[in-house]
């Protein structure tokens, strides 16, 4: 701490910040354990008592002011599904091909004849609009209230969080706007002005694509980027071109740096430097704000602003210190940022640079000088494996591969975009010959990661990692680093330890990440208004119950919510795949899946020639990816892995053309110990009233209810003779009143424990076979 008292101070500031958040405990709760943990720091001396106290201090600030960031809820929110009209100053504009998002500074707000004084962020959505409004400008805009997505998947994105992170209270789609006012012009709405010119200067001169790229890596502006192509580059490690960070500052700054060293100042050396340093300083905040203020230019400009000053005050800049009043900035500025991906990718990426590339550069010593170009990419990934594994999924094997060559190239790209911008305004002319070359490169670029793209397992689909796995991996990077460096006592024999240092290494990942549960999970998926449930077994074995389909507006329920949901629970394989019927809600992504996933069998049930002819596609594509198949009927028994096995309840092995295709639904009864999980399709009123006349045993710990909760299929009996501690009701937004309150009230007043995957996200149901334990995203 004495030597880098910022660095400790923000550490202690990020750990309060994440225990106030994450926690649930009370606030006085995390002071008394910081006064503790205070105390056990003293060593009985006033020092230490001293140092104690100033990193408690920091802890307390970062708890208080992420509780303030939490509890701060707005008025605007709380109508949700309402029409409003609000008015106020816009913050922010982000343009996209068929929308403009604005951040408002709200200060009045309508409901009907009420009108409400407010202070709330708010974010507007405008399809097809055609106004040039910048910031500052104040504006009346008239819209409903739309509630973001929750993500309802583990790991899937949380829009509402993210902007709650922004400290934005509600979304706003917009019906109709006005300007009220234009603001006067101020170097943020200059800065906008700028980027929006560029934007569509870049667009006009050059292929779609192209300009996408460049505008991506000069501005920050990912949203221009073709899905696909976005995915591409996330997937090959190259993302980070497109994050306006070190790299893109670095070049600014020395380009800046460079012509002002052409330039005569008639002053002392001292003054000089100080001018320099000014109008660096200026530039540099500028094109921060055309970037948009991003976490990784924030923490760029920061840190290259102590740099120069440093230089200009004629003192040793501390990385450390530098790096932490970065974040200590942005975290004052936004506390809840500390959970951003972008936030946390920025500052990984900056501190695994420069801690690990010495040890990389010693141990690759017998490359030549330019091996900088090898060691600083790869000990950037291996710094940003958790986080990327965490917030995205994968892993690329081809990374140093795409980030050599591509890093040059988009440094190039840079300096040109920097030029053009530059140029646009003053001499159009040279600037479009210099974008013609900008899109040559970007072709290039383009041709070659495609290729890459194209290699065998280029990359991997990750689980997402436990707390434990990634703290586990960072103490071995530590301890590897430190070791090479010889700072460790078994350094003196330090080839026998590496050696050791890495096995431990990939037995204590592969321990850790590899061996089942030893719970049988079943994870009730969200996937909107349709069904689609997981079950691993306490064996390894992955069994997909339904895959539902659907989407609009270019989202697709399997590439988009299914597909991602099973890759972040590690499935990489799917050993049996059962489908109650092939309604589109519940079979619909089976082709997307089984495309993408392995999937050893799939079975089917009895179905009439309505049903079958309904059915025929989806086995076509079964039989395309040469996945076998069979179909079950009442009395089958299918065993999934040690003493867990499925009953099949319906349909009867014949079924008459005069069977509703619904009343068709494969019911099965999950068996593991003494807990059962009955899965009922999208039964309804015949086929429930004949398993009860049958007699049918269907008593269950679990039940998934049948279609979604409809009234149609709801019987008193059925559930009286259920007995479910669980209920859970698959369904998401739609306009067939799913699920029935008579079905909700009733179970309910069963005193049913019921849970819903459009408000509880997915729902997870673990057994032992003798108790049960439930967990919800939300």
């Amino acid at each position: 701490m004495a030597e880098r008292p910022l660095a400790a101070a923000v550490i202690f500031m990020c750990v309060g910040i994440f225990l106030a958040a994450k926690s649930g405990a009370a606030l006085w709760m995390l002071i008394g354990a910081a006064v503790f943990l205070s105390i056990l720091l003293a060593k009985g001396t006033r020092e230490w008592l001293t140092r104690a106290a100033i990193l408690l201090g920091f802890l307390i600030v970062g708890a208080i002011w992420s509780k303030a960031a939490l509890l701060s809820t707005g008025y605007i929110g709380g109508l949700a599904g309402e029409e409003v009209t609000v008015t106020g100053k816009i913050i922010s504009v982000q343009e996209y091909s068929q929308r403009r998002e604005m951040v408002l500074r709200v200060s009045k707000v309508a409901q009907g004849s009420r009108l409400f004084g407010v202070n709330e962020k708010v974010l507007s959505v405008q399809y097809d609009t055609q106004n040039d409004w910048l910031p500052g400008d104040e504006v009346k805009l008239k819209g409903i209230v739309n509630p973001p997505s929750a993500g309802g998947n583990l790991g899937e994105f949380n829009y509402r969080d993210y902007l709650k992170r922004q400290g934005i209270t509600a979304r706003l789609t917009v019906a109709d706007a006005q300007l009220l006012q234009s603001g006067g012009w101020t170097p943020l709405r200059f800065s906008a002005y700028v980027r929006r010119a560029t934007v569509q200067r870049i667009f006009t001169v050059l292929p779609e694509e192209q300009a996408a790229v460049l505008v991506g890596m000069l501005l920050g502006e990912k949203q221009y980027l073709p899905e696909d192509d976005a995915n591409l580059y996330r997937n090959l490690g190259v993302m980070h071109v497109f994050a306006v960070s070190g790299l893109h500052v670095g070049f600014v700054a020395a380009l800046v740096i460079s012509l002002l060293g052409k330039v005569t100042i008639n002053t002392t050396a001292g003054s000089a430097r100080v001018l320099r340093f000014m109008v660096t300083g200026a530039v540099l905040l500028f094109y921060a704000a055309l970037a948009g203020f991003s976490a990784s230019v924030v923490r760029a400009v920061a840190m290259t602003l102590v740099g120069i000053f440093s230089y200009v005050v004629d003192r040793r800049k501390d990385f450390y210190n530098a790096l932490a009043l970065a974040a200590l900035a942005w975290l004052l500025y936004r506390p809840l940022a500390l959970f951003d991906a972008g936030f946390q990718l920025s500052f990984a990426a900056a501190l695994g640079i420069y801690y690990l590339n010495p040890a990389a550069d010693k141990l690759l010593s017998f490359l030549p000088d330019w091996r900088s170009i090898v060691t600083v990419p790869l000990v950037a990934q291996l710094a940003l494996l958790p986080p990327l594994a965490y917030h995205f999924g994968t892993v690329s094997l081809v990374s140093l591969l795409a980030n050599i060559p591509v890093v040059f190239a988009a440094g190039a790209i840079i300096i040109l975009g920097i030029v053009i911008m530059a140029l646009q305004f003053v001499f159009w002319p040279v600037a479009e010959l210099l974008l013609f070359s900008a899109g040559m490169l970007i072709e290039m670029v383009q041709r070659y990661l495609d290729l890459l793209g194209h290699i065998p397992f280029a990359y991997l689909y990750l689980r997402m990692p436990l707390p434990l796995e990634i703290v586990l991996y960072y103490i071995i990077l530590v301890g590897l680093r430190e070791g090479i460096m010889g700072n460790l006592p078994m350094a003196k024999d330090k080839g026998r330890w590496l050696k050791r240092g890495l096995a431990a290494a990939l037995v204590i990942l592969i321990i850790v990440g590899s061996i089942p549960g030893k719970k049988l999970e079943v994870i009730f998926l969200d996937v909107g208004q349709g069904d689609a449930a997981l079950v691993m077994t306490p064996g390894g074995k992955n069994i997909l119950i339904d895959a539902a389909g659907g989407g609009f507006g270019g989202f697709d329920i399997g590439r988009d919510r299914l597909l991602p949901a099973l890759h972040r629970l590690g499935v990489r394989r799917i050993d049996l795949l059962v489908n109650s019927h092939p309604d589109r809600d519940h079979i619909g992504s089976l082709g997307t899946v089984a495309a993408e996933i392995p999937v050893d069998l799939a079975l089917f049930p009895v179905l009439n020639p309505e049903g079958m002819e309904q059915l025929n596609p989806y086995l076509n594509a079964l039989t395309e990816k040469n996945v076998k198949y069979n179909f079950l009927g009442t009395g089958m028994v299918v065993a999934l892995d040690n003493g867990i096995y499925m009953e099949v309840l319906n349909p009867p092995k014949q079924v008459t053309p005069a069977w509703e295709l619904n009343d068709q639904s494969l019911v099965v009864m999950l068996r593991h110990g003494d807990v059962d999980f009955l899965f009922t399709g999208d039964i309804e009123q015949n086929a429930v009233i004949r398993l009860l006349d049958a007699g049918t045993k269907i008593a269950a710990e679990v039940i998934k209810i049948p279609h979604h909760g409809s009234a149609g299929s709801f019987n008193k009996s059925f559930y009286q003779q259920t007995q479910p501690q669980v209920a859970v009701i698959s369904v998401g937004r739609n306009n067939f009143g799913h699920p029935s309150p008579v079905v909700t009230s009733f179970l309910q007043r069963q005193g049913i424990s019921v849970y819903r995957t459009d408000r509880d996200g997915a729902v997870k149901v673990s057994s032992d076979g003798t108790n049960l334990w439930v967990d919800t995203v939300h």
